[in-house]
């Protein structure tokens, strides 16, 4: 069985706990990784999952890959997944 796919929800949460440990505000990130703030926020809160191109650049902003992003997120939807059962 393969790894869980990280959704809009856990790919947001990272997002906005990688934001929160950097002490940066949603304002903030979204200069750094030039997206719109309300795009960012719609991330973060699991309504939409981000382009390809915005997952990138939020990386960027965070200054790490966005595998490790992404590998982030998979570790949250398998905690998720775990705590469910």
């Amino acid at each position: 069985m393969g790894a869980p796919n990280p959704t809009a929800p856990q790919l947001g949460d990272t997002i906005r706990e990688l934001r929160e440990q950097r002490e940066l505000s949603l304002e903030d990130l979204a200069g750094l990784a030039e997206i719109h703030t309300t795009t960012l926020s719609k991330i973060e809160r699991g309504i939409t999952n981000p382009q390809w191109e915005s997952v990138r650049s939020l990386a960027d902003a965070f200054e790490i890959d966005s595998s490790a992003l992404l590998r982030l997120a998979e570790t949250m939807t398998r905690a998720t997944a775990k705590s469910a059962t």
